[in-house]
């Protein structure tokens, strides 16, 4: 997730308490809640696509959280490696010692 935090234009979320970080050079994005819940109201097709995304996003915190109940701490940081990876425009990214002390 690259700068967005979207819960509370979901219909039916009134707050939202996650805050999103950069951690790459590169573009966060960032829509005006207002703004998007009109237009999910008057897009379902766009409205079943944010589902669907928050839908994979629920699933892929619950295997996150199976993981770093499960694994070891080596495992999960390579696990959160290739997913910095994977996000990544390319085979090399800057990566701090604080960031993975995190």
């Amino acid at each position: 997730m690259r700068g967005w935090s979207g819960y509370r234009s979901c219909p039916g979320a009134d707050h939202d308490d996650i805050k999103a970080m950069v951690q790459a050079p590169g573009t966060a994005l960032r829509a005006d809640g207002r703004a998007l819940r009109e237009k999910l109201e008057r897009n379902p097709g766009l409205r079943a696509l944010l589902r669907r995304h928050a839908l994979f996003q629920h699933g892929q915190v619950a295997r996150i959280a199976a993981c770093n109940g499960r694994h070891r701490i080596d495992q999960r940081l390579g696990r959160w490696l290739l997913m910095a990876h994977d996000r990544a425009d390319g085979d090399s990214f800057l990566m701090t010692h604080e960031v993975l002390s995190t």
